[in-house]
């Protein structure tokens, strides 16, 4: 079972919530942030653009785990749920991971361990609320999709998300995020055209 993201760019309104509200729950500071709110060039030229949200994927064969020199690894994914984490006490703060995501959405963070080593951080998908789906029942779900205001943002167990985007017409619109092999777990949707929008709703 693996856990995922969808983006949907034809919901999403830059709004930049997800953003904020990842912030807060994390307590993040600094300059950096898990989440990243851009606009994607669609066409030839940048006439034609969409907004864009991207975080951790959480991938299959994350280039991050690839790319950590530490002896044990300070990165692993979870086999329960598909979360990639990083290990805190591990971390080196070599920066190798960063370079080995091709998605550019892990940093090293001004946080340090125990050591007085800087660490990498990212998106961990919450995991420390998702560890605790069972006290939280019904509310369970992520700050940034239960934040969002349009839901351009869903999580999900990934197979779930895949048929309901299936039901939804919207096979088409799959963005292919495939890099270097490392297969992407979180699900991206390209903003649809107006006359593909009214042909569907």
């Amino acid at each position: 079972m693996e856990y995922a993201l969808i983006f949907d760019s034809d919901r999403c309104v830059s709004c930049k919530r997800c953003v904020t509200e990842c912030r807060k729950e994390n307590k993040l500071e600094g300059d950096w942030d898990r989440i990243h709110l851009t606009m994607r060039q669609t066409g030839k030229d940048f006439s034609n653009m969409e907004p864009f949200v991207q975080m951790c994927n959480h991938c299959e064969n994350p280039g991050c785990i690839a790319s950590c020199p530490v002896d044990g690894k300070a990165i692993h994914k979870r086999e329960k749920d598909g979360v990639v984490l990083v290990d805190a006490e591990k971390c080196t703060g070599c920066g190798k991971c960063v370079k080995g995501c091709p998605f550019e959405v892990i940093h090293l963070s001004d946080w340090k361990n125990s050591k007085g080593q800087v660490i990498a951080d990212k998106c961990t998908l919450c995991a420390h609320i998702l560890d605790k789906q069972d006290e939280i029942g019904d509310e369970f779900g992520t700050p940034c999709v239960k934040i969002c205001p349009t839901g351009a943002l869903e999580f999900g167990k990934k197979d779930y998300l895949l048929k309901r985007n299936t039901w939804r017409g919207r096979d088409c619109d799959l963005i292919d995020m495939e890099k270097n092999g490392v297969r992407p777990t979180n699900i991206y949707l390209r903003k649809r055209s107006i006359k593909k929008l009214f042909s569907t709703s």
